[in-house]
């Protein structure tokens, strides 16, 4: 039976597919933030991923363009073939106002960050939905969490109004370290600074980098 299954999944991916090889292109710039063309058709802004449909047996030349927000420009010749995984970097030659372009690679890099970890939250409450669904089917029983009335997030652990100062990632923290009052407050809250070390958060960093810090995070 599980055979059977197998086979029509097999030949159901295979016809929306259309058994077309999977092909991917990755492209960079330095430095990153930078539109890239192939011919007056914008691909992305560095760093991206593209996968273009092409056939079998097929490659494509190309020449794609790399513009900078200073006017700097730069091309790079490349040759996509079918079912293949490519990876190109272009550098930006020597021009006028780098500062201009160091300043949107920075502004990029806290984009990507942020995206990032919104991914990750929503990665991480798809496998927690996924981890439910698997103990519901194991069991028999509802996808209801038996923990329902403990929550394991540390915020349960306080009062929510303590979280009052939140960062550009949506951390939440009940001390603005910005503040002496409130950092002064922190240096004496032994279970806040207890939790900040036993809490991994990325999105702490991310508000590090814009020159927020706090402490006690909400954690996850």
């Amino acid at each position: 039976m599980k055979k059977v299954i197998l086979l029509v999944i097999t030949i159901m991916i295979l016809t929306l597919t259309g058994c077309t090889p999977y092909t991917k292109v990755t492209i960079y710039t330095t430095p990153i933030g930078a539109e890239v063309y192939s011919g007056n058709t914008l691909l992305g802004v560095s760093p991206f991923v593209i996968e273009p449909r092409i056939n079998s047996n097929v490659c494509i030349p190309d020449t794609i363009v790399a513009k900078w927000a200073s006017g700097a420009e730069a091309n790079e010749e490349v040759n996509v073939c079918a079912g293949y995984a490519y990876t190109y970097n272009i550098q930006r030659p020597k021009h006028k106002n780098l500062d201009a372009d160091l300043s949107q690679a920075s502004i990029m890099t806290q984009r990507l960050k942020i995206a990032q970890y919104q991914q990750e939250i929503e990665r991480r409450a798809q496998v927690k939905e996924l981890g439910k669904t698997i103990k519901a089917i194991f069991s028999g029983g509802s996808t209801t969490n038996s923990y329902s009335n403990h929550s394991t997030s540390s915020i349960s652990s306080s009062n929510t109004n303590d979280y009052k100062y939140i960062g550009n990632s949506g951390t939440k923290y009940k001390y603005d370290l910005n503040d002496d009052s409130d950092r002064i407050k922190y240096e004496y809250d032994l279970d806040a600074q207890f939790n900040d070390e036993m809490n991994a958060n990325p999105g702490v960093e991310i508000d590090n980098d814009f020159g927020q810090y706090g402490g006690g995070n909400s954690g996850w």
